[in-house]
């Protein structure tokens, strides 16, 4: 009888827990907003660069993020930042979206851009496992939909496309 009452009282815990979500999701946020906010730092390039002359973000990331956009259907606002207060702002709700990290794909931009004096050694080859990352407000919806375009992106070239474009 113990057994029992304690598994009725587990499940009906669980399903406590589980209907705890916010009715919205940060995905249905950010479709019905019409706008999906990415923090930039704009001053790490080959992947955010913030040129003040056209007022305008460029990179690898800022294609990405447009490129994610574009699979929402909703326009992609630059929230500009700086990295001592990147945490501050993420945790304050500024964006949804923040940033990819890598090693080898800088040293392929950065021998893009100064040919014939840097050089990438064995970017295919990494010494250690690393895999690129978008960090993301805490939303089940939003981390699937994340993942499900990623997977699309690198499955139709698109990925392929814009990561030729910055480092071949």
């Amino acid at each position: 009888m113990f057994r029992v009452f304690v598994s009725l009282a587990m499940a009906v815990l669980w399903t406590v827990v589980a209907n705890a979500q916010p009715a919205n999701s940060r995905l249905d946020d950010i479709i019905k907003r019409g706008t999906l906010r990415v923090g930039m730092t704009g001053d790490y390039r080959p992947f955010t660069y913030f040129d003040k002359t056209m007022s305008k973000f460029t990179g690898f990331d800022v294609d990405m993020a447009e490129a994610l956009g574009k699979a929402l259907g909703v326009k992609v606002e630059f929230v500009q930042t700086a990295w001592p207060q990147l945490m501050k702002d993420f945790e304050a709700d500024n964006f949804d979206v923040d940033l990819m990290m890598t090693d080898s794909s800088e040293t392929r931009y950065q021998q893009k851009q100064h040919p014939g004096v840097l050089c990438a050694v064995h970017p295919e080859k990494p010494f250690d496992f690393a895999e690129k990352a978008y960090w993301l407000q805490r939303d089940v919806a939003l981390k699937a939909f994340v993942d499900q375009w990623l997977h699309i992106a690198t499955e139709d070239g698109s990925f392929k496309k814009i990561y030729a474009a910055w480092f071949d």
